[in-house]
This record gives structure tokens, C-alpha cells and sequence, in this order.
């Protein structure tokens, strides 16, 4: 069964892709191992994760990985 946005808020699925190699699986470990981070995990909007990357001086490498993940999960492709 395939998980969807209606299924698992966005923090969730990306807790389930830290085992993945790649852009996606290194925002997840940043984002879940690195306390600075300080996942937004209440954040509810695409523009909500990606502010809160930039307040943190995050890399375009993390932001197009936050679009990619946000992409897989909610098959919308965010503007920026």
C-alpha cells in the first residue's frame, strides 16, 4: 500500500526516508540529527519548511531536496 499525503504528515514521511541515499535521505538526517536544525515539525505548508530552512542559512542542495521530498509527498511540485 503506497502512503500518501492524506495518509502521514510531511514530517513523518520524511522521519521514514533517514535510510535513504541521496539529496532526500541527507535533508532527512540534517533534519532529524542536527539540532540546529530544529525540525519545524509543526509546520504544515511547503513554504513553512522552506522558510525555516532558509532562517537557517541552508545550502540550495537542502532546498531542492525539501522540493523534491515535498514533491514525493504530496505529488505537488512547490513554487518558490
Amino acid at each position: 500500500m503506497k502512503i500518501t499525503a492524506k495518509d502521514e504528515t510531511f514530517t513523518a514521511y520524511l522521519r521514514r526516508q533517514l535510510d535513504r541515499h541521496g539529496p532526500v535521505g541527507d535533508l532527512a538526517r540534517d533534519a532529524f540529527h542536527m539540532p540546529p536544525l530544529d525540525w519545524p515539525a509543526e509546520a504544515k505548508t511547503f513554504e513553512e519548511f522552506d522558510d525555516h530552512l532558509m532562517s537557517h542559512n541552508a545550502c540550495d542542495g537542502a532546498v531542492d531536496a525539501l522540493r523534491d521530498a515535498w514533491h514525493e509527498w504530496s505529488g505537488e511540485v512547490p513554487s518558490y
